[in-house]
């Protein structure tokens, strides 16, 4: 599965993604580009800036009209194969 579609899927689930995040979840070094790619293609992603202890990154979200609903008592599980971690 490519960088792309776990990112997209993970932005469906309503979770915020950051830098740091994407790289621990999925490989991507470069989550910018991964969004921007998918902002090509159709998608809205917004972005706000978070400051913490001094530091801004980018937050990413999926626009809440194109976000799955959830089902009733579901977690979105982060491919505990590869290291993820559950979100739930």
């Amino acid at each position: 599965m490519s960088q792309n579609t776990e990112i997209l899927a993970f932005l469906k689930t309503g979770h915020p993604l950051t830098a740091i995040n994407a790289l621990t979840y999925f490989s991507c070094f470069r989550l910018a580009a991964r969004i921007q790619d998918l902002r090509d293609k159709g998608y809205r992603i917004e972005a706000q800036m978070v400051s913490n202890n001094g530091r801004h990154y980018a937050e990413y979200t999926m626009a809440v009209a194109d976000r799955i609903p959830p089902h009733a008592g579901e977690s979105f599980e982060l491919y505990p194969a590869r290291g993820g971690r559950s979100l739930g």
